[in-house]
């Protein structure tokens, strides 16, 4: 006892049976508290303690009215959030608020790349954290909570430890929790809750932040399943709004009837769509592909010039010398393009000398531009290739560029094929020059050429002397033998604007548009001399021939190519008169 204290009472304070404190009184007057003063104290202890707890009970469901607003909150945020991004800043921010915390981290997860994406943070880094980089595959807090897919409570040392990525490097947290957003077992991402200070999570913060991850889970699934869907119906938008616009390139190229024709319409239509074109045919031997036509907004003469030194039109290409156009055209493969330049510099194998720079600086078009590689097909049969570039060129676009090619290709063979038919049914079979038919449907139209732009037109009607004697002494086999060497002969030493024609057994006619009398007798004097010395080597030993020949001029008087021919028959007629194995002009008669 002291001399201020010589009277005591005590009661402790007990909520629920459990004591939280004590009630102590004391008088310095001797026997002043008494048993029935110490009821009393008792009874207001008891009065204190129900106080306490109403208070306490009070805050609790202040608190719990505040974080139900809170999830509340976050529930109607993912239901009005215009975007993705817009949503998770402010799923963060109400994340960090729900229990008080100093930060709130979203991330996403990309599963193709495993990748973690920053999305959104609440604290000192919310203005800058969704601007950072992760390097995929980099081990982070992310990765480690979804691959334990439950919530993950870390200290100040682990969340330092350098395997857990950028966030440990930079975050000044002392507590973490870490719980994972997964949906339809679909992994998103991760919602990261950090203190300042050390910091003990108890069951309802772990519970009510569970709750919240179960909702932004939920939104941001909704949210990409939104998303995709949306670029889904876009991508379908697009790609119908190419297949009708490359359709009707299709279809005017199949209204085309002339190869040349079909080729220039097919580039000039996907110029109007930004597209520009390479395409390359197979050459008749079949061993090597051929560029038949190329966009001329694509690539200049002055650029083909400079890259090239060469005409592009007679560059010919083997298709197993070259990556891109054996797995084309070998493999029957299309092949998208991420540099399309890249593939222009293989095939062109005389740019080597040329950098990258240099060709993009020629090569304007084919700068940030995608492009396809795609076959030419008719049936199981590849003829030929077409490249296609533009900026607006994406790979999902495969789909109808491939239908697009499958339908060119049907179309340029057909009109490849009914050009054969046509050339056979104009065509000698023995010699490959032109019949009778094919003669004079040429001839026709080099007369209305000459009279349209007042050209001069010769004709040289060629005959084989004593032919009959080669048939009859070696037989017709041989004979065939001889015609056709002679044949070839002929188209050996004339030029490629000239016209030949087989009219009969042994008979040729030569048209030579552009020729007049003067160098229609030099071209036949030349002949004459080549065909005097040509050798025919057959299996009945060396053969060799003369012809005779009448040469004639296109003149006013004549109305067609009968008349033509008709006056270099009768020129003919004289050279064999006077001894065969000789050159008549018409205009030899007739000064005679």
């Amino acid at each position: 006892q002291t001399e201020w204290m010589r009277s005591y009472a005590g009661s402790p304070i007990k909520v629920k049976g459990k004591t939280i404190g004590f009630l102590n009184i004391n008088s310095a007057t001797p026997g002043f508290l008494t048993s029935t003063k110490a009821e009393w104290l008792k009874a207001f202890a008891d009065q204190a303690a129900v106080a306490i707890e109403n208070a306490r009970m009070f805050g609790e469901i202040q608190e719990h009215a505040r974080q139900t607003a809170l999830l509340n909150d976050i529930t109607q945020t993912t239901l009005v959030a215009p975007d993705l991004g817009e949503m998770i800043q402010i799923l963060a921010d109400r994340l960090g608020e729900l229990i008080s915390a100093d930060g709130a981290y979203i991330t996403m997860w990309d599963e193709q790349k495993n990748k973690v994406i920053p999305g959104a943070a609440y604290g000192a880094l919310r203005n800058n954290y969704s601007k950072w980089e992760v390097d995929p595959n980099e081990v982070s807090i992310t990765s480690l909570i979804l691959s334990k897919g439950e919530p993950l409570i870390l200290d100040k040392n682990s969340i330092m430890s350098s395997y857990l990525g950028k966030l440990s490097q930079i975050c000044t947290a002392k507590s973490l929790l870490g719980l994972p957003l997964i949906a339809d077992r679909k992994k998103l991402g991760a919602v990261l809750i950090t203190f300042e200070t050390p910091h003990q999570f108890t069951e309802d913060e772990i519970s009510i932040s569970k709750q919240a991850a179960r909702i932004i889970a939920l939104a941001i699934y909704k949210a990409q399943l939104f998303d995709s869907e949306r670029e889904r119906t876009e991508e379908l938008a697009r790609a119908n709004t190419l297949i009708t616009a490359l359709g009707i390139i299709a279809t005017q190229v199949e209204l085309a009837k002339a190869l040349d024709d079909m080729v220039e319409i097919l580039c000039d239509g996907l110029i109007d769509l930004g597209i520009h074109s390479l395409v390359m045919l197979q050459v008749k031997d079949e061993k090597a592909y051929k560029i038949h036509h190329l966009s001329e907004s694509g690539i200049n003469d002055r650029t083909w010039d400079v890259l090239l030194e060469i005409d592009p039109l007679d560059y010919q290409f083997s298709p197993f010398e070259l990556e891109y156009l054996d797995e084309v055209v070998g493999r029957k493969r299309i092949l998208f393009l991420e540099n399309p330049h890249e593939v222009m510099l293989s095939w062109f194998s005389e740019c080597d000398d040329f950098s990258q720079k240099e060709v993009e600086h020629e090569l304007p078009s084919l700068l940030d531009a995608h492009g396809f590689l795609l076959p030419l097909l008719s049936g199981k049969k590849v003829f030929g290739a077409l490249l296609l570039w533009g900026k607006d060129i994406q790979e999902q676009d495969l789909p109808a560029y491939s239908l697009f090619a499958s339908q060119i290709g049907v179309a340029l063979e057909n009109v490849r094929l009914l050009n054969q038919i046509q050339q056979l049914a104009i065509t000698d079979e023995l010699t490959g020059l032109y019949n009778r038919r094919g003669l004079f449907e040429i001839g026709r139209l080099e007369i209305e050429r000459a009279r349209r732009y007042k050209l001069p037109l010769a004709a040289i009607l060629i005959d084989i002397d004593h032919f009959k004697r080669v048939n009859d002494r070696f037989s017709h086999s041989v004979g065939d033998q001889v015609l056709k060497s002679f044949a070839d002969c002929i188209k050996n030493n004339m030029r490629e604007l000239d016209v030949i024609g087989r009219i009969g057994g042994e008979e040729f006619v030569v048209l030579l548009p552009g020729s007049n009398h003067e160098k229609a007798q030099e071209t036949a004097d030349r002949l004459q001399k080549i065909i005097t010395e040509h050798i025919t080597m057959t299996k009945m030993g060396e053969i060799k021939i003369t012809v005779s020949q009448g040469v004639s001029v296109l003149n006013e008087n004549m109305n067609d190519l009968y008349e033509l021919i008709q006056a270099a028959d009768t020129a003919l007629y004289m050279a064999k008169e006077s001894g065969r194995n000789r050159v008549v002009s018409s205009l030899d008669y007739l000064q005679e």
